[in-house]
């Protein structure tokens, strides 16, 4: 997964490259542990580090534009996080349908060292590929909401104080946001790789 400051950045040092394509695979890794650890969050990726500003001098139709920008993008993050648990659903069907596809292979292979290894590797990754598409349907992921209880109890002036959260909480949830999305896509590629071995293993057994 790329990280949104990289965009249209095609000079990136190769050892930038290596750093986040290591990040990526490890933060795969740890959603995909997190099935096994109730209750813990894994870290998401370090996409973006801008931190809130302060908003305590803008003028009051400012703050108004801020938080009305703010609500906006939140709703879409909100949205965006949904829309991947639904998509990382359709990926744990599809992948479970594919291991009972490799499972009822086994007998078939069974005499044959070179595609029982074939299966079980295409077995391997599709299991890889499936607990990190299920990680993602399932674990608890960072999202910021705005609390109006907790925002009660905070000092005057409330406008300039909302502005903040507002954008302290599309901070937040961009990243959970880019770090579920590269969970997926890293999903995706093992089930893709699991799928055409499996492929090629038709293929040696049937010509």
């Amino acid at each position: 997964g790329r990280r949104p400051s990289d965009c249209g950045d095609r000079g990136l040092a190769p050892e930038r490259r290596v750093t986040d394509f290591l990040e990526d695979r490890k933060v795969f890794f740890l959603y995909c542990l997190a099935l096994f650890r109730p209750g813990w969050t894994p870290p998401d990726l370090p996409t973006d580090r801008t931190v809130a500003g302060d908003v305590s001098n803008w003028p009051e139709d400012d703050v108004a534009v801020l938080i009305e920008e703010g609500r906006r993008h939140l709703d879409r993050l909100l949205l965006d996080i949904d829309q991947t648990r639904t998509r990382a659903q359709q990926a744990v069907t599809a992948t479970l349908a594919l291991l009972v596809v490799v499972a009822a292979q086994l007998p078939g292979v069974a005499k044959s060292q070179m595609q029982l290894t074939m299966l079980a590797v295409s077995g391997f990754l599709l299991a890889v590929g499936f607990c990190g598409a299920l990680s993602i349907t399932v674990i608890q992921v960072r999202v910021s909401v705005i609390h109006a209880g907790v925002l009660s109890t905070s000092a005057t002036p409330i406008r300039r104080r909302l502005a903040k959260d507002y954008a302290e909480a599309v901070i937040e949830t961009g990243r959970t946001v880019h770090t579920m999305l590269t969970v997926l896509s890293e999903a995706a590629r093992y089930v893709t790789l699991g799928g055409a071995l499996d492929g090629i293993l038709w293929l040696v057994r049937h010509i």
